[in-house]
């Protein structure tokens, strides 16, 4: 029930010499004017021997103005939490900056407008041998993320940035609109093979910029395909901008201006089942690698160009392509679909 204006930062919570901090933060407070509202945890690389860490804590039910950079950071932090906050003229940084070695972390049920980035969630930093720089086990041993039913508007560049080593992300019923580059970005740390689940699911982006992305991925070493699930997508350049070997795509909705999904990475094992897709061309390939394992049934296609555009990859094997509905009302001479050396395909 505070009200803090200005200065550096309402609270900070800060393990050092050897101590830690459980549960602690701020509840029905209002925040304006801070350079950062919430600031947890501690970087390693400020004092790799003789931090601890910090767990349990929250933001909750606040509002956030103003702030001129981030409004909660936890860093090297277990289970964070940031619910039910609302969030104002963030032009600087991320609302929510669940930054390096956070593991377990919420964000659920917040809102906002008029801010840059609304959230992050980055794994830990690692050490000479590639694994997690933690003293503490405790802290390893849970890295799910939550991210589910927050609404908010006005998102000027990215709306939630997962870059981790997280055993399992969920993106669920989150509304998002914006002008965006990037309205969901999943990336990866130099040094980890991801083995766990992403979901994405149930969201609804709105992109208010020709050149924005709905959905990427540049995770390259995910060992079990994300799923990517009923979501949403409307504008922008691209609905899904999709770099990695894998994934399953099901049901979602995407009208976009030039392309509904890009793929570039080199395929093994990706679904493409009952989406409903309208754009200049539905599904395309980039790059010159040899696929296989790409399998579309049951989508719904409306272009003025492709529906899938597999041209310049090198070729593409033990793959099918049945049951898809194309609507191309734009008189022309090419195809609807084009390969490069298919075998072992089937098409019906």
């Amino acid at each position: 029930g505070i009200k803090f204006t200005g200065g550096y930062s309402a609270i900070i919570i800060d393990p050092i010499a050897d101590g830690s901090v459980d549960d602690v933060g701020l509840k029905n407070c209002t925040l304006d004017g801070q350079l950062i509202g919430l600031l947890g945890g501690r970087q390693y690389a400020l004092d790799p021997t003789g931090s601890k860490y910090c767990s349990n804590i929250w933001i909750e039910t606040c509002d956030l103005r103003n702030i001129v950079v981030h409004g909660m950071v936890a860093t090297n932090c277990y289970r964070p939490r940031a619910t039910s906050n609302n969030f104002e003229s963030f032009t600087g940084g991320f609302c929510i900056d669940f930054s390096q070695g956070t593991r377990g972390g919420i964000i659920s049920n917040n809102t906002g407008n008029n801010v840059l980035h609304f959230c992050k969630v980055e794994s830990s930093n690692i050490g000479l041998n590639g694994q997690p720089l933690l003293p503490d086990a405790t802290t390893v041993a849970s890295r799910d993320c939550l991210i589910t039913g927050n609404n908010i508007t006005g998102i000027q560049q990215l709306g939630i940035f997962f870059n981790s080593g997280t055993d399992r992300l969920i993106a669920s019923s989150n509304s998002l609109q914006g002008s965006f580059t990037v309205a969901i970005s999943v990336g990866s740390v130099t040094g980890f093979t991801h083995d766990g689940q992403i979901i994405i699911s149930n969201n609804i982006l709105k992109l208010l910029s020709i050149n924005a992305i709905g959905i990427r991925s540049q995770l390259n070493t995910a060992t079990q395909p994300p799923l990517i699930e009923g979501n949403s997508i409307s504008g922008g350049s691209i609905g899904i901008d999709w770099q990695t070997p894998q994934a399953r795509f099901v049901g979602n909705n995407i009208t976009s201006i030039n392309t509904g999904i890009q793929i570039s990475a080199a395929v093994k094992n990706i679904d493409l089942l009952n989406n409903h897709i309208t754009a200049s061309s539905a599904v395309a390939g980039t790059g010159t690698a040899a696929w296989k394992g790409l399998r579309a049934r049951g989508n719904t296609i409306n272009v003025t160009e492709w529906s899938f555009y597999l041209g310049t990859i090198g070729s593409l094997g033990f793959s099918e392509f049945f049951d898809n509905s194309v609507i191309n009302q734009t008189t022309r001479a090419n195809g609807s679909l084009l390969i490069n050396n298919p075998s072992s395909t089937r098409f019906a």
